[in-house]
């Protein structure tokens, strides 16, 4: 089926993309849609995250770097 194709070459290049882009800084070049998603999340990060930090539902933890950087300490939770 032609539509499975392309959901599985989404899935791939998303895949390669985390993996050669680690950090959300390089990742946010990658489409209007995600330099404004991480944009806005990267303004609240500094603007709110102080102290002990816990990062739900974190996925591939793109935003550890930028958490790291305000938080004294960082953990991480993704079901």
């Amino acid at each position: 089926m032609v539509q499975a194709g392309i959901v599985d070459h989404f899935r791939r290049n998303r895949a390669l993309a985390a993996q050669a882009l680690p950090d959300v800084e390089q990742r946010r070049w990658l489409s209007p849609l995600l330099y404004g998603n991480y944009t806005s999340v990267l303004s609240a990060i500094r603007e709110h995250v102080t102290g002990d930090t816990i990062d739900l539902g974190c996925g591939d933890k793109v935003f550890e770097g930028a958490i790291r950087r305000q938080a004294t300490s960082y953990e991480s939770l993704d079901i």
